[in-house]
């Protein structure tokens, strides 16, 4: 844009603002200036090619990540506008008051021109309030619209804050250069304030001081003030003022007042801000805390683009996965560590292309990871801990599947899955119906099974056992599943063919075998909405609604609301199965 926009809309005559010029020095300086024009907003300036590309966020920036900030395009500022502090007359453009309210240092990622020029900026900011990974994106225009339209947004990282934190523009309302408000600056109606480093650590600079002033110094001194003084005399009484009204800088105590600007000194303003962001800070660890109450810590698995989204549809991003599986992990770990994994990987989310793996390839790191070799030659994965989990989620897996073997025995099934499948025009009542009868058929041969929503359309029912190997293990599947279609064929198959599954649902038996799996429990599906795989009881489930039910957003909820895990006994169970002859008679 250049600077002819900026020139061509101000009388330099009238307003205080710096008439600066184009230079041709490569800096990286950004600031943000608190603007009440005609209504508050806040000015993005962004140092390139010797200007200050320049953004009016109407509403102002926020630390929430994904949450979007109208920001406007406006033109090219001077390199200067970065230092100006104080009041545009109100029949000027832009009359109203401006505070520097944060600057520091940009670094854009990527070529900047290109993305300006694409519209889609990303970049990270080094300032006293804002820090960390931004976007700005560019909104597709209207028809006939004349402006430029962006979105700021805030990148998940650790200079995140959460929706229920305090808004940043709430909790540091000042200027970070001479700490006054908006109201402060604008009761000097005829000061011009001007920051340079040096003057900022200092005090504010003002300009020569109107006649009252000089009154006001007059008599402060007690002597006469002249016009050959007004310079002097005016930074005398500013300066008291000044004593008065900045607040991040304490007065340093007098020795003689001491011992005799005994009651304590008050706590300064700063020191009281950052005692309060602490206090947040500790309520919102012991909020995200796991469900059980234990104590969490980050992993040291670097998570890449942690902002990406992952689901789509609901804007779940990649550090919420991890989030939510750190949160999870206390569950999750006894019905996923040390069985074999199958993954689902989607690195582009659910937007792209996803893909089944079993076995250990390019891609996947290995380091957090256990991993066998089986009689093919071929090997094995296995999560042990919460690193090795987050190392899925940084791999793209949207999907954790186990088989019902452990690592370390491969050839012995210890976990059995009924999977029962809808057809088409059967409700949930049905599908809830069918488990319950899966259930009564296992205790009538004395076995306690155990019920979990499969995170799509259907259930689960497992049954733990004691250990057999796979062919003992599926033809005891296939025989209670032929039973209640030969007992029921209104309501059950057995086979495959979708043909015959109308209106009525398949027990899956076939899911238990060497190779095969099913989705763990507390894993994530890759369908809209984020679903999870829950474990419920068998009291609780009739007043389930689906399969589907519970979603990365609201499952810990439940299991902070929980007294006890529903699945608590299933490892402690170690069941033969009955002979085929006593099946038969007791079927």
């Amino acid at each position: 844009m250049g600077l002819q926009a900026y020139h061509a809309k101000r009388k330099f005559s009238v307003t205080p603002e710096p008439r600066g010029r184009e230079t041709r020095r490569k800096g990286n300086a950004f600031v943000i200036q608190k603007h009440a024009a005609s209504r508050l907003h806040y000015d993005l300036r962004l140092e390139h090619d010797g200007v200050m590309k320049s953004w009016a966020v109407t509403r102002g920036p926020s630390l929430v990540p994904g949450e979007k900030r109208l920001a406007v395009r406006v033109e090219d500022h001077p390199i200067e506008y970065n230092r100006f502090e104080g009041i545009i007359p109100e029949d000027q453009y832009g009359g109203g008051t401006v505070m520097i309210w944060d600057r520091g240092t940009w670094q854009p990622q990527g070529d900047p021109a290109r993305g300006l020029a694409k519209g889609r900026l990303d970049f990270t900011l080094a300032g006293k309030k804002l820090s960390g990974a931004w976007h700005l994106v560019r909104m597709r225009g209207r028809a006939g619209e004349k402006r430029e339209n962006w979105l700021l947004i805030k990148a998940r990282d650790e200079a995140a804050r959460d929706a229920r934190d305090p808004d940043i523009l709430e909790d540091e309302p000042d200027s970070v250069v001479s700490g006054r408000s908006i109201e402060e600056i604008a009761a000097n109606k005829r000061r011009r304030v001007w920051q340079s480093n040096r003057a900022a650590r200092r005090q504010a600079t003002v300009a020569p001081a109107p006649r009252a002033a000089l009154k006001a110094a007059a008599a402060t001194t007690g002597r006469k003030t002249t016009a050959r003084e007004p310079r002097r005399a005016a930074a005398e009484s500013a300066g008291k003022k000044a004593a008065g009204s900045v607040r991040e800088v304490p007065a340093m105590p007098n020795r003689k007042a001491s011992a005799s600007a005994k009651k304590p000194a008050k706590k300064p303003a700063k020191a009281a801000a950052q005692a309060a962001r602490a206090a947040t800070k500790r309520s919102r660890s012991a909020a995200r805390a796991p469900a059980r109450g234990k104590p969490w810590s980050d992993t040291d698995v670097r998570l890449t683009h942690p902002d990406r989204v992952y689901w789509v549809d609901v804007g779940i991003t990649k550090q919420d996965l991890a989030d939510y599986y750190r949160d999870a992990w206390d569950w999750m770990a006894p019905q996923v560590t040390g069985r074999p994994l199958a993954l689902v990987r989607c690195p582009d989310g659910t937007k792209g292309q996803c893909f089944f793996q079993k076995h250990a390839s390019a891609g996947l790191s290995e380091q957090n990871l256990r991993t066998v070799t089986d009689s093919n030659k071929r090997q094995i994965l296995a999560v042990e801990s919460i690193e090795g989990l987050r190392s899925l989620v940084q791999a793209g897996v949207l999907e954790v599947h186990v088989r019902g073997s452990r690592i370390d025995s491969l050839d012995i099934c210890d976990r059995i899955i009924f999977d029962l499948d809808p057809g088409e025009g059967l409700g949930w009542s049905d599908i809830v119906a069918a488990a319950q009868d899966v259930r009564d058929r296992l205790a009538a041969l004395d076995l306690e099974s155990f019920v979990k929503l499969s995170g799509g359309k259907g259930l689960h029912v497992v049954l733990p056992t004691a250990g057999h190997d796979w062919d003992t293990t599926k033809t005891f599947v296939q025989s209670v599943a032929q039973a209640m279609a030969a007992d029921s064929p209104d309501r059950y198959v057995a086979k495959m063919t979708k043909s015959i599954r109308k209106g009525k649902i398949f027990v899956d038996y076939l899911r238990n075998s060497l190779e095969q799996t099913s989705v763990a429990a507390y894993s994530t599906r890759a369908r809209p909405g984020a679903p999870v795989s829950v474990p419920v009881s068998w009291q609780e489930l009739g007043r389930t609604t689906g399969g589907n039910q519970y979603s990365v957003m609201t499952l810990m909820k439940r299991l902070r609301g929980l007294k006890q895990d529903p699945w608590q006994d299933i490892a402690k169970l170690r069941q033969k199965l009955p002979d085929l002859e006593t099946q038969r008679r007791r079927a």
